[in-house]
């Protein structure tokens, strides 16, 4: 299955501004994600960000970076950019929108999910896990992801 995994990254966030380029035992957040996307192995990998500084640290290790709208509102909106003038966009059986602040990520994890909807007639999907923690589910700076079948 033809791959692509697109990390959006934008240093604007508002709770945690500079966010992409936060230094975690002196390597840059993205660098970290990206590092975990090319370990999985499963496609081309491709940085989504509007800030030149993140755009010359990717391509600076090897990584291909690509400018979009600053103006965009959302990583969906980054990746959705990115898939739409990518000149081999048409040859993806699948895209996964891989979130720039998971350094964290295990590789495994990006191969499962790709193996999880290879049976299913998926073209995108973003990572996501159950919090089994009692969280206010209100609070803005807890991340919600609503499943459907």
């Amino acid at each position: 299955m033809k791959t692509i995994i697109i990390i959006p990254a934008r240093m604007a966030s508002q709770r945690f501004p500079n966010k992409p380029m936060a230094l975690i035992d002196g390597i840059p957040m993205i660098q970290r994600v990206w590092e975990k996307a090319k370990l999985a192995n499963i496609g081309e990998v491709v940085v989504a960000c509007c800030e030149k500084i993140v755009f010359d640290k990717i391509n600076s290790i090897g990584g291909t970076a690509i400018m979009t709208n600053p103006d965009l509102p959302s990583g969906t909106d980054r990746v959705y950019e990115i898939i739409n003038n990518h000149p081999n966009a048409n040859q993806f059986e699948c895209i996964i929108n891989l979130q720039g602040d998971m350094p964290t990520i295990n590789p495994v994890s990006i191969r499962e999910l790709l193996l999880d909807i290879s049976d299913a007639s998926v073209e995108i999907a973003t990572l996501a896990s159950i919090n089994k923690k009692k969280k206010d589910y209100s609070d803005n700076n807890e991340v919600k992801v609503v499943i459907g079948k």
